[in-house]
């Protein structure tokens, strides 16, 4: 296949995506990005689809005629092994083409890659990269998050559905595992698959506001490898966006603490395979709480409270002035009506942040067996799951 084919080949593979389980809100950041900024790079779980939305917007704007795309994966016969073959290629296009923007996907095995993002980064036209393991300074990063579902979407299955299903579940094992070979053995270079991918499931099922070291030191108790190696494969997995990180929250200095940290993942079917989707319901609504507040650009964090560990203190701006919105949301798992009322308590006492509409959520599935019967109260609301969701669908 000579240069042209391969370019054309590219063309064609971009410009057949469909606008299936497009958001406008990505297509609107990446444009708003791209109008003011040379380079956007656009990062996100691998079955979010990115390459959907860089399809739409080329279609959908005057870049339609004048945009070079390249998908190493698309490159069979290895024309292009270095920066020096890429950049061949995309001066032979500019001399042909009037060339305004570079797409450029999956270019993590091209020689020198990176010097070659610095050496197009000093022309006049722009850059769309899709990779989630790159980083270019303070350029931007725009995260595409999975189109929203419903929490039944995700895992809500009964006992005879769940026998039924088990071509849906080796389906999502064996896209899990490819995801764990291509974005973290094949890019990262990580020798021991057992090792890696024991770490994982150690953090699908752990779900507790710990220090690392900590970790660590609770997976050690059954297989061993080094704090070293713990820290670089939970490195990798954020980079790839497979797994996502909240900081305990300090109220008082009004900042994240990252000596402790909590893990949730990007997919929950993911999360659930790793623990041959038999983990605890209670961890999976959390998960998928995390989910839903991070689609509507909440930072997320952990608190603690006297003794109690909380599950979320979320916030974000809501004006062009300082007001911010936060939410404080828990679980309530437990069927004492005495523990219950300790957490509704302590949960009752937080300060309301200065400069914020604060909102307190206590999510509690069982009001008839504790025989709750007042659910309101300032500021705070006691409801089941679904009823907060609900509420969270209408953020924005």
């Amino acid at each position: 296949m000579n240069i042209w084919e391969l370019i054309k080949k590219n063309k064609n593979y971009l410009l057949s995506f469909e606008n299936k389980n497009i958001e406008k809100k990505y297509l609107s950041k990446i444009t708003e990005k791209l109008n003011k900024e040379k380079l956007v790079i656009i990062s996100g779980f691998n079955w979010v689809w990115k390459i959907s939305y860089i399809s739409q917007l080329i279609q959908k704007s005057n870049y339609k005629n004048s945009f070079l795309y390249f998908n190493k994966e698309l490159d069979l016969e290895n024309n292009i092994k270095n920066k020096n073959d890429l950049l061949s290629l995309i001066d032979s296009f500019w001399k042909e083409n009037n060339l305004k923007i570079i797409i450029l996907e999956n270019i993590y095995h091209i020689e020198n890659i990176k010097s070659c993002i610095s050496t197009l980064y000093q022309k006049w036209y722009k850059m769309i990269i899709i990779w989630n393991s790159i980083k270019v300074g303070n350029k931007p990063e725009i995260e595409i998050l999975e189109p929203r579902k419903t929490y039944f979407q995700y895992f809500w299955y009964n006992k005879e559905e769940q026998k039924k299903d088990l071509d849906r579940k080796n389906i999502i094992k064996n896209k899990a595992t490819a995801i764990i070979y291509k974005e973290i053995f094949d890019i990262c270079s990580i020798k021991h698959f057992d090792l890696y991918n024991y770490s994982l499931i150690f953090l699908a099922k752990y779900n507790k506001l710990d220090s690392i070291r900590w970790l660590h030191k609770q997976i050690e108790k059954i297989i061993s490898f080094s704090l070293n190696s713990f820290y670089e494969y939970i490195k990798y997995s954020l980079q790839a966006k497979i797994l996502k990180q909240v900081f305990l929250y300090d109220f008082k200095k009004e900042k994240a603490i990252e000596s402790k940290t909590k893990f949730y993942f990007s997919d929950i079917d993911f999360r659930n395979s790793l623990y041959n989707f038999e983990l605890d319901e209670n961890i999976l609504k959390e998960n998928f709480l995390f989910l839903e507040l991070e689609k509507r650009w909440f930072n997320i964090f952990s608190w603690k409270n006297w003794s109690y560990d909380f599950c979320f203190f979320a916030k974000k701006k809501v004006s062009t002035w300082i007001l911010e919105e936060s939410l404080f949301i828990d679980f309530c798992n437990t069927t004492n009506k005495q523990e219950f009322k300790k957490q509704l308590n302590k949960l009752l006492k937080i300060p309301n942040p200065k400069n914020t509409i604060s909102k307190k959520y206590l999510i509690l599935d069982s009001l008839e067996k504790l025989s709750i019967k007042k659910t309101k109260y300032e500021n705070l609301e006691i409801l089941n799951f679904n009823e907060l969701l609900k509420k969270i669908y209408f953020f924005q």
